[in-house]
């Protein structure tokens, strides 16, 4: 009945990174080599472009997927310097089996477009390129959908000219991120330097100065893709004087210069990146980055090509095994097997986010790595969600199926599913407590099993577990979430918010008429908030511990003073550290 996901196995490495990210590896099959595309191949993955700015030849390549046109977003990708786009096909194939559409083109100068390698004349003939790009994305591609931009390095600059250059025409673009931005010098450089750098590129424009030499480690991790790179006939490591002279003008105006976003940006870039050191970056993006939904996210352990590196995100697994319980590629559940050899004990994850397509099992990423180094099997399921034909019933189907798909998951891999601990944060919370009480569902009710798999325990992270409050609490929990999920108030669907609530009503009318279907859970529960969340009332938590306890549960309460919604969440928070004393009481 279940598969694996696309049959696919990776590393650690080659998960999902948060906001959009992505580590190399992922099964790549030629990743690490690069085979020249035959130019006069005009096949629909291939394809030729010319240039409206000088009728320089492009070439585009497109990785579709079925049914593009249904895709929540399109992915471009803009390469960096010297390289060329079939380096980021790994990474399109990521987006592929998220039924993303990709495509990318060979910057002028770059891979098999034309050009002389690495000239460019103007900043105009970048912003052009990029303008018809886009344009032939949606009249001829006919992709329609928001359209997301993932630039590297100096692939960066055809963004930012844009957007300084074209203000009276904005760049068709929905979202933008710009990965580790070749934008600033560490050392801004003197007036000295311009005027030889403009003098050079003057009087002997195509001079070709090295740029980096050879490619080597200080780019990513992997030995492979550093091997793979040295060998590549289609990169060049050596710039004309008139480009350097280019990039020095444009890094300029970029440093003294407030750039107004007018679509959400995520900047992200290595902490341990010395090509472009992050300090310099971060300095840049604290002044002159503005926008009403700009971030900047630092990753620990990457350095230049954070698509390329190794080891950061799940450094403490051996492999990751991606198991689909259903056709949308988000009914997923990955299993990450730890180092060393296995404890008797399991961790479900499920993750939050007010049940919305909004949010992914990636936001679990920093607790799933620091289980695995108690060496925990750790699950982490994702859903569809309110968004993504989610929402009730789908969502609580969802959930069902992927937690019973573990007893197939611990049959390949040799451990235990007797022994499973579930832990949901949020909207995961409410969840959770539905898959910790699926046993006391009626066969009318949305996941219903004879048999469903029974967690040993159960921690609830600022839980919505009473839907009942929940909805009557729609402008202090998650501004009317609940409402969204069940479909309406309670008045409309009682028989909806006794499903999904754990906890019943406060209101005593409410409550006589409505009492909770799962209580009790028969397992040990640990209720944890934080005092000043803000996003999930702490009433949600005090409200369900009473009421597990009157039931006969071993409920334990425990609200963390200063700490807020998000922190269950981050491995270094103290509401973290209290769960993980917790699960690690379940060791034998």
């Amino acid at each position: 009945m279940f598969t694996k996901y696309n049959s696919l196995t990776y590393n650690t490495t080659e998960q999902a990174m948060p906001a959009y990210t992505v580590v190399q590896n992922l099964q790549r099959e030629e990743a690490t080599t690069t085979t020249a595309v035959e130019t006069n191949n005009q096949s629909k993955e291939t394809f030729e472009l010319s240039s409206p700015y000088d009728k320089i030849r492009l070439v585009r390549r497109y990785w579709s997927v079925p049914a593009a046109s249904e895709s929540k977003f399109v992915m471009l990708f803009l390469h960096g310097s010297g390289e060329h786009c079939q380096r980021y096909r790994h990474v399109a194939k990521f987006f592929n089996n998220y039924q993303i559409p990709c495509v990318s083109y060979d910057s002028r100068g770059h891979g098999l477009s034309g050009g002389e390698r690495g000239y460019i004349f103007h900043i105009n003939a970048l912003i052009e390129d990029l303008e018809y790009v886009i344009k032939h994305i949606r009249d001829e591609l006919h992709l329609k959908m928001p359209l997301v931009i993932y630039a590297h390095g100096t692939g960066c600059v055809n963004c930012l000219g844009h957007i300084l250059r074209r203000k009276d025409r904005p760049l068709d673009c929905q979202g933008l991120i710009l990965s580790t931005p070749s934008v600033c010098l560490k050392k801004r450089p003197t007036g000295i330097v311009f005027v030889v750098a403009r003098t050079f590129a003057n009087l002997s424009p195509h001079f070709r100065l090295p740029i980096a030499g050879n490619y080597t480690n200080k780019y990513t991790n992997d030995e492979e893709v550093v091997e793979a790179y040295r060998k590549d006939p289609l990169v060049h490591d050596r710039w004309p004087a008139r480009t350097i002279s280019l990039y020095l003008e444009v890094g300029l105006l970029l440093e003294t210069t407030v750039i107004q976003f007018p679509m959400p940006l995520l900047i992200q870039h290595g902490i341990d990146d010395t090509v472009t050191p992050i300090e310099t970056i971060k300095k840049w993006f604290d002044e002159r980055i503005e926008g009403e939904d700009v971030d900047f996210k630092a990753w620990p352990n990457h350095i230049h090509e954070l698509h390329n590196d190794l080891g950061g995100l799940y450094p403490n697994d051996d492999k990751c095994v991606a198991y689909q319980y259903g056709p949308d590629p988000i009914q997923v559940v990955d299993c990450h097997l730890p180092k060393g050899p296995y404890v008797p004990l399991v961790v479900l994850l499920v993750h939050g986010g007010y049940w919305s397509a909004k949010h992914n099992r990636s936001i679990e990423n920093d607790v799933a790595n620091d289980l695995l180094r108690f060496n925990i099997v750790v699950c982490n399921l994702d859903y569809r969600s309110v968004g993504n034909k989610g929402g009730y019933p789908n969502t609580f189907y969802d959930v069902s199926n992927g937690t019973d798909l573990l007893r197939t998951i611990a049959k390949e891999h040799g451990f235990s599913s007797d022994r499973v601990i579930i832990v949901g944060h949020s909207a995961g919370g409410q969840l959770g407590g539905y898959l910790t009480g699926r046993f006391r569902l009626l066969p009318d009710q949305p996941g219903y099993s004879i048999n469903p798999l029974r967690p040993i325990a159960f921690v609830s992270q600022a839980g919505v577990n009473n839907m009942w409050d929940g909805c009557d609490q729609a402008s202090e929990t998650g501004s009317g979430a609940v409402i969204s999920f069940l479909g309406g108030t309670y008045e409309t669907y009682p028989k909806r918010y006794v499903l999904s609530s754990m906890a019943a009503s406060s209101k005593f009318s409410i409550k006589v008429k409505y009492p909770s279907q799962f209580l009790p859970l028969i397992v040990p529960i640990q209720a944890i908030t934080g005092s000043v969340d803000i996003t999930v009332p702490i009433s949600q938590t005090i409200n369900f511990v009473e009421q597990a306890k009157i039931a006969g549960d071993n409920c334990t309460q425990v609200i963390v003073d200063g700490e807020d919604h998000f922190v269950h969440l981050n491995a270094s928070s103290k509401s973290w550290h209290k769960t993980l004393t917790f699960i690690l009481s379940f060791i034998p």
